[in-house]
């Protein structure tokens, strides 16, 4: 989870029990069908935001390539349990 503060950032890292939860991996999901992924990620653009198509296919790839896949974003089904949520670190960075 990112925290902006003026130019800086908060960078906190939690580990969360998924057991029992269905969770979705961009990178898992991106090697499996990634046409279906983008167009998802596009549909939802164009629904949400009002961007044409082509604009939101555009974003939908640099989206996977530039945040996801780079750490691997993963979703988690909520209602997450407060005990199944342990915070790891918070790094700070002025920007």
């Amino acid at each position: 989870m990112i925290e902006h503060q003026g130019q800086s950032k908060k960078y906190y890292l939690y580990q969360i029990e998924t057991n029992k939860q269905q969770v979705f991996s961009f990178r898992e999901n991106m090697d499996k069908n990634p046409t279906s992924l983008i167009n998802g990620i596009a549909n939802l653009a164009i629904r949400e935001l009002g961007i044409p198509q082509d604009e939101a296919l555009a974003l939908a790839k640099d989206a996977i390539h530039s945040n996801y896949l780079a750490v691997d974003e993963v979703q988690v089904e909520g209602p997450i349990s407060p005990l199944s949520i342990k915070h790891i670190n918070t790094i700070s960075i002025d920007g």
